[in-house]
């Protein structure tokens, strides 16, 4: 059977997901190219109702994969959603559905799409979870629908819900609802990468941009920051688990800033007590890291000098050194980027190497020489790491020496 081809309809639903797009994006609001917008949203696509939501039911690592079953999602969306139109689009990452429905028929259409979500988790093999943002009395309120139910997305990442979450709180879709975004993004990649200085940096900037009376925890916005306090104080305390003068500081500085919390909140103290329970994880982590790389040194010495000997080997290393097999492997790996074997055979191949240029000794003297117990897995590991046999790379090396 001939395949059909998709490029038409590929390119069609991706010019409908960058309309509908278009809509729920606050500063298109503001330009003058906004009556064109609306007026190709309203010839594109026939809305029954004068009501809409914005619906977040996924975010993927694969938007276009989304896209190419969209269609399908609309067809199930035709035939289950009979109180309203649902229209799937895909923006950055998040697969994003417009509800649009007719007064006093919000509650069905909602009640149809309890019914809708498991079947469309199984049409795209991925579980669904849907958060509805607040309704829209036209289509200049679908931004704020949009980060309501972003809202509610953020705020469930740690419990993924198993029905629809609804939000009808106008206070979670104000346009400063998604002011922490960025900030917390960049905060956890900062401490992902043991940046505590940097991510305190990120949280101070949030703290300078309320006032005393407006504090964040205590907004629309408290799960967020919430979220952002408790990934630092993770961090914060794999970083200093094994340095009890960093516990007992930290522990301390804790205390204190729940005193601080208990009394109308001192938000400049507060945000020198982020400063220092993040000076003491960073100084933590680098005396942690000293430490590992100190390790990883003396690993790297102790092969150099003893590379030859066919005995040569992991508990070896372990007994000599002092250090527990699996911390071996940690900490030279997280120093050098190549595991303990790998480095091993590659000093006994360079050795082997200079062997061969240098002088006449035979391979199998030389396999001896550089730690192999047998000929056979001399001639295995050098061809595997050089792509030739011992004499040949003897001839080539030989030839290039007169060439030149």
């Amino acid at each position: 059977m001939k395949r059909a081809e998709p490029s038409f309809a590929a390119a069609e639903v991706r010019a409908d997901s960058l309309l509908l797009s278009a809509l729920v994006q606050e500063h298109t609001h503001h330009r003058d190219s906004y009556p064109s917008l609306l007026r190709k949203v309203r010839s594109r696509y026939a809305l029954p109702g004068s009501c809409s939501r914005i619906a977040c039911l996924l975010w993927t690592d694969e938007p276009d994969r989304l896209l190419s079953e969209i269609p399908r999602l609309d067809e199930l969306s035709a035939g289950m959603l009979r109180h309203g139109a649902a229209f799937a689009f895909v923006m950055d990452q998040h697969l994003l559905l417009l509800l649009n429905y007719g007064e006093g028929n919000g509650l069905l259409l909602l009640d149809e799409l309890r019914g809708w979500l498991p079947e469309a988790s199984r049409l795209l093999e991925e579980p669904l979870a849907a958060f509805v943002g607040c309704e829209s009395f036209g289509f200049s309120g679908l931004p704020s629908s949009f980060r309501a139910a972003m809202s509610a997305w953020e705020q469930s990442l740690r419990q993924p819900p198993t029905e629809p979450v609804v939000v009808n709180d106008l206070h979670l879709a104000r346009e400063d609802n998604l002011t922490f975004l960025p900030e917390l993004h960049l905060s956890v990649s900062y401490l992902l990468a043991h940046e505590f200085l940097a991510a305190y940096r990120v949280m101070a900037s949030v703290f300078d941009r309320f006032a005393l009376t407006q504090k964040p925890y205590d907004t629309a916005v408290n799960e967020r920051t919430s979220f952002l306090r408790s990934s630092l104080y993770q961090a914060v305390e794999e970083a200093i688990s094994d340095d009890p003068e960093a516990v007992a500081a930290y522990l301390a500085l804790r205390r204190e800033q729940d005193s601080v919390d208990k009394n109308n909140l001192d938000m400049q103290r507060i945000s020198a007590i982020y400063e220092e329970i993040c000076t003491i994880a960073d100084r933590a982590y680098r005396r942690r890291m000293e430490q590992k790389h100190e390790a990883a040194r003396q690993i790297r010495e102790y092969i150099d000098t003893h590379f030859t000997d066919p005995g040569l080997d992991i508990p070896r290393l372990s007994d000599e050194l002092g250090i527990s097999v699996s911390h071996l492997h940690r900490q030279f790996k997280a120093a050098y980027e190549q595991t303990i074997l790998s480095y091993i055979t590659n000093r006994r191949i360079q050795e082997a190497q200079r062997l061969l240029k240098q002088t006449t000794r035979p391979v199998h003297e030389i396999a001896g020489m550089v730690g192999y117990g047998s000929q056979v897995s001399f001639f295995r590991a050098f061809q595997k790491a050089c792509f030739l046999t011992p004499e040949a790379y003897r001839r080539s090396a030989r030839s290039v020496t007169q060439d030149a």
